[in-house]
């Protein structure tokens, strides 16, 4: 049987809603199927009119007031606040919040011979729904309007996987917020970068399909006649390839990375710079780059029954 779990990030705010999401960023009402949907504008005007609620991770607690001042230059869509996550009860639930937070869900698949989990994870931009209240006190129905899709290294997968069905809710949110856990596309310089993403589609009235590819030629060349930067996140899904096997096809200079030094340049640099992004899902793969000082993805390829970065990905993104 066919079972599918909501994560929200409190243990006692269960979600009532459930979407089968396989994207790297969508904004819009749909997050699965051929299109983003349609925003219907009194929630546009509610979102606008709202204050977003961002939780930091545990390991960035110390750094809410130098984030604050980063991410509020890239959402300016309506005001923005950043908290702690012992902070999140007092926001909780409340109409004149937005909010960004880890969301997620667990898909069980049983055949003859065996039983599979697959575990879904991302960022997800939301308010509470007024028109359809929650059935049940410890639930909350949503409004959606953006997500984006997070991506969890090997070992803290296997942990997101070993979890308890009946708890797998509550140990997830636990889990992803803790600094142990190592999610390399979370970190200050992407997030900015997913903000202003997120905030400029929606201020000019726009939907982002989350299946969609993308080439920006204008952009692309830039990359091309420059460096195109690698965190070392994506080489960690290579099966252990050196880079120059990854990187044969792609005739352009690039440099491997640290992500923590990446996430840092991607903050400092005053000149743009152009960056891989990969994620990888149970269902398939996306290897972008985005430009850091506008947040736009640049170029987008969506690979379904796809999970590993290859060579030839990387010649596609040269192309």
């Amino acid at each position: 049987m066919k079972k599918l779990l909501l994560l929200l990030l409190l243990p006692a705010a269960i979600g009532a809603s459930v979407i089968n999401c396989k994207a790297q960023i969508g904004v819009g009402t749909s997050f699965r199927g051929s299109s983003a949907g349609t925003f219907e504008q009194g929630n546009i005007d509610r979102l606008k009119a709202s204050t977003l609620i961002y939780i930091v991770r545990e390991s960035e607690n110390d750094k809410i007031a130098e984030l604050q001042k980063v991410y509020e230059k890239a959402w300016t869509f309506c005001p923005i606040k950043l908290i702690k996550l012992s902070e999140y009860p007092d926001y909780l639930g409340k109409k004149e919040y937005s909010f960004l937070t880890v969301d997620g869900y667990m898909k069980e698949k049983t055949t003859s011979t065996y039983t599979s989990q697959h575990c879904f994870y991302y960022l997800n931009l939301w308010m509470v729904n007024e028109e359809k209240p929650a059935k049940k006190n410890d639930e909350i129905n949503k409004v959606p309007f953006a997500r984006v899709e997070l991506h969890l290294r090997g070992e803290s997968r296997g942990g997101v996987e070993s979890f308890d069905e009946k708890k797998w809710a509550k140990e997830m949110f636990n889990f992803l917020y803790k600094k142990e856990t190592i999610v390399p596309n979370w970190n200050p310089g992407f997030v900015k970068c997913y903000l202003q993403t997120l905030s400029n589609t929606l201020a000019k009235g726009k939907t982002r399909w989350m299946y969609e590819n993308v080439k920006n030629t204008a952009e692309t060349a830039k990359y091309k006649s420059g460096t195109l930067y690698c965190p070392e996140y994506v080489l960690n899904e290579t099966y252990k390839k050196p880079p120059t096997e990854i990187f044969k096809k792609y005739p352009y200079k690039y440099k491997v990375i640290p992500d923590a030094e990446l996430s840092d340049l991607i903050l400092t640099s005053e000149k743009p710079i152009y960056f891989l992004h990969y994620i990888v899902t149970p269902y398939e793969n996306y290897v972008g780059v985005i430009n850091s000082k506008t947040g736009e993805i640049v170029y987008n390829s969506y690979n379904p029954a796809n999970f590993v970065i290859k060579d030839k990905h990387l010649k596609e993104a040269a192309e």
